[in-house]
């Protein structure tokens, strides 16, 4: 026993030095290629060696100096250092920059380096129309487009950065110290901003429509997939993002062309599910409407203001619409796991370790720099659905943004309250679904003596009911689309009191078309809801929100609803099964004729025959 315990002991000590030994390695690497880029002398710069002419050696061995860059910045946060992580990022900006200046103005480590670079470069040539900043530029391109080869190190650098600075925000300290010691939360910050912008310029490329090879061709056809997959399904990625790198998602190109197209495929296909589906929902909401993540009590109980989530972009009907339709294909690929969610969450899947930390599932896109969220929960404990509606979704919910979507998608096609109308029945059904699995979970941690963590969560579904509930003009634009489209009765008079059927619903709920069956289903609900506060002045001598014309079109055409539901087999159903087989016998018969008509010259040539 204690020669096999000496063993494995021996085996842990050789691993942790090998460990140690890569470890110095790497910061060895990276310091020597640093100190060379701030040498003024050609033969020891080592930009000069890539801006020699076609260097495929240098720039094959530059990409690989980037990709070691990504590792170091995506390894485990327990193990991070932050002079490391600095070191790494401003190597990585050298190499890929293009933007390299002439020379050097003042005294800091980047006018520094750029300073020794362009003068390295011009040291190295003495012709009078050579362009210093030309040949940087060049190599840096080449060296950033070969990252698409490989951008798996890159984007799980990002979303790594993305989730320590989450949850430095969410933690409102940053670790300060004193001689050469880094601020964590400065280092992550610029980390962040140089690795999310080198990712979003591939992006950027890949919707620029430059496929001049196939290989290249097939690389940005895949690029958008695993950026969404690993940096746009991260949590709080958004609250965390500079504003610069925002606008240029946003940009018509990238988001309509790019992000929500794929997103949505990611969805439908499986590929995006669970959580990550919900935190990329919470991303692709938060860049639009510029709201940000409700990390604190105090946030969460605070009124909306007026006018919060309405956003710019979402004026954009095509942007509004692809919108929509992502967002149902999220929430679809949300509702669908949930259960599953809630099931291992409330078996104990995602408990605390005896060191503080989740050993939950760490598979997927994020398994270097493991789960986290910015969410406001419990130490140890992954977000539930709940968690993640209630602190970054909670601006799907606000009167301006829900509203914004009807007016623009309405205003430009007839059919575009049936993506708004999608849209608002996927969020009332799956957010209520997963704020009610939650609830479930949260009392059965209750019952077994640990605390209830959920019960103050806020209800996305019920908000979205009550504003289109309570506001003045939602239901009576509802009622008028069904009067258009489904053929329903705006207005009914005073005798349909006394018994009217509605043609339009003669079929029962079978015979709507999906469509029109779903808005239906969302103005009674919603109906239903407004009706509990209503009282007798209101309908009748007011007449909020209806008149009394269509209050009475609206009961009649329930009624009618109703009576076909519960009994099929009236006389209108029987007129219409009598036309169908009158139909069909006249469909036989006419063809039974047309075989009569093909048989007649054989028999008559036939009956000739046998008189001769």
């Amino acid at each position: 026993g204690s020669t096999s315990g000496g063993a494995n002991d021996g085996g842990s000590r050789g691993s942790r030095s090998s460990s140690s030994t890569a470890a110095a390695a790497v910061r060895g690497t990276i310091a020597l290629v640093l100190r060379s880029l701030s040498s003024r002398a050609p033969e020891l710069n080592y930009a000069c060696l890539g801006s020699a002419g076609a260097n495929q050696a240098w720039r094959v061995q530059a990409v690989g100096l980037c990709q070691l860059c990504c590792m170091v910045t995506a390894a485990n946060p327990q193990q991070a250092n932050p002079v490391l992580d600095a070191a790494a990022t401003r190597l990585l900006q050298l190499v890929t920059d293009t933007s390299i200046r002439s020379s050097s103005s003042s005294g800091t480590a980047a006018s520094s380096f750029d300073g020794s670079i362009a003068g390295a470069l011009s040291n190295a040539t003495s012709r009078p129309d050579f362009n210093a900043g030309d040949l940087a530029q060049r190599a840096a391109a080449v060296v950033t487009s070969s990252l698409c080869q490989q951008p798996m190190p890159l984007l799980q650098a990002v979303r790594r950065l993305a989730l320590q600075g989450a949850q430095q925000q969410q933690q409102c300290s940053a670790s300060t110290g004193g001689g050469v010691a880094l601020d964590a939360a400065a280092v992550t910050a610029a980390g962040l901003q140089r690795f999310i912008a080198l990712a979003v310029q591939l992006l950027e490329a890949c919707s620029s429509g430059d496929r001049s090879q196939q290989h290249q061709q097939q690389q940005q056809q895949t690029y958008p997939q695993q950026f969404v997959l690993v940096v746009l399904a991260t949590p709080g990625l958004a609250a965390v993002t500079p504003p610069a790198i925002k606008a240029r998602l946003l940009q018509p190109q990238v988001l309509q062309h790019l992000l929500l197209p794929t997103a949505e495929q990611c969805a439908s296909s499986g590929q995006l599910s669970g959580l990550d589906a919900l935190h990329c929902l919470a991303n692709i909401a938060q860049l639009l409407t510029g709201c940000s993540t409700a990390t604190t009590k105090q946030q969460q109980q605070q009124p909306v203001q007026p006018g919060v989530g309405r956003s710019q972009h979402l004026e954009d009907p095509t942007t509004a619409t692809l919108y929509c339709n992502t967002a149902v294909q999220l929430f679809t690929a949300t509702s669908n796991s949930s259960s599953s969610t809630s099931s291992k969450h409330s078996s104990g899947s995602c408990r605390a370790g005896t060191n503080g930390q989740s050993q939950g599932n760490t598979s997927g896109p994020g398994c270097i720099v493991g789960n986290g969220s910015s969410s406001n929960c419990s130490v140890g404990t992954q977000p539930t659905a709940a968690d993640v509606l209630r602190d970054e979704c909670w601006m799907l919910g606000t009167l301006a943004h829900l509203l914004q979507l009807r007016r623009v998608l309405a205003a430009n096609n007839p059919d575009g309250i049936v993506t708004w109308a999608a849209y608002c029945v996927h969020l009332m059904q799956d957010a209520g679904k997963a704020t009610h699995n939650t609830h479930q979970t949260a009392n059965r941690v209750s019952s077994s003596g640990q605390a209830d963590s959920s019960s103050s969560s806020v209800d996305v579904s019920r908000s979205v009911l009550n504003v289109l509930s309570f506001s003045p003009d939602v239901l009576p634009a509802m009622w008028r689309w069904l009067a258009v489209t489904a053929g329903l009765p705006l207005e009914a008079p005073l005798q349909a009191s006394r018994g009217l059927d509605i043609a339009a619903v003669a079929g029962g709920p079978e015979g709507l078309h999906p469509h029109v069956a779903m808005v239906l289903g969302l103005f009674c609900r919603c109906a239903a809801q407004l009706l509990v506060v209503l009282d007798d002045g209101d309908l009748h001598q007011h007449q909020t929100p209806f008149s009394l014309g269509t209050s009475r079109a609206i009961a009649s055409t329930l009624n009618s609803l109703v009576f076909h539901t519960a009994f099929p087999d009236n006389k209108q159903h029987h007129q219409q099964q009598q036309m169908r087989q009158q139909q069909q016998q006249q469909h036989q018969q006419q063809k039974e004729q047309q075989q009569a008509m093909k048989l007649l010259p054989a028999t008559s040539a036939y009956g000739l025959a046998l008189l001769r």
